[in-house]
């Protein structure tokens, strides 16, 4: 099997995975088994890669959940245990979605980023994800940053604009990943 036909039974693989919508975040994980069928056998290259991008993409969306469901942003200032729990959730999730955009480039051979942003500039060259994604998912990628290596002081405000207008940022990532390779391919 090469290169390519390893990558489009991988995307396709990812693309038969159920996609947890956003009203029903909180059935993840699913109280029933999944069946993941794919069209190769298993254990082999391809079932790995398919495994490791969909244990990503699922560790994104269960990060998705529980912030939706337990975190409290009216306690950031006041509460230290409630920031550290918004702030290392944020950042599991955020650094979940890198791993899937290097994995993916990588694969795919799209270019050698100099940095985690530039993932998703190569992503959107080669049509995973649309502009306006790519300049939010390059905003969570600095974001991460700041959270993993202290460049600056967390901003509240940020973490805040975060939890409120950007989750559905890494659910579309998610969605995109999981489309099917488009026909050109």
């Amino acid at each position: 099997m090469n290169k390519r036909q390893l990558l489009s039974a991988m995307t396709l693989a990812i693309a038969a995975l159920p996609l947890a919508s956003v009203g029903h975040a909180q059935d993840f994980p699913p109280s029933k088994p999944v069946t993941l069928v794919v069209g190769f056998a298993p254990g082999g290259a391809a079932d790995a890669a398919a495994r490791l991008i969909a244990k990503k993409l699922a560790l994104v969306e269960s990060c998705l959940s529980d912030l939706r469901r337990l975190a409290r942003p009216e306690s950031l200032a006041t509460d230290v245990r409630e920031q550290r729990f918004v702030e290392h959730t944020l950042q599991v999730a955020i650094q979940a979605a890198l791993d899937v955009a290097s994995h993916i480039v990588s694969d795919r051979r799209l270019g050698e980023p100099r940095t985690n942003r530039e993932l998703f500039d190569l992503l959107q060259r080669d049509g995973w994800i649309e502009d306006p994604l790519t300049g939010s998912l390059r905003n969570m990628a600095g974001f991460r940053n700041v959270l993993v290596h202290g460049y600056d002081e967390v901003d509240l405000a940020v973490v805040r604009d975060v939890l409120s207008n950007h989750l559905v940022d890494l659910e579309a990532f998610v969605a995109a990943v999981r489309r099917p390779l488009r026909p050109d391919q």
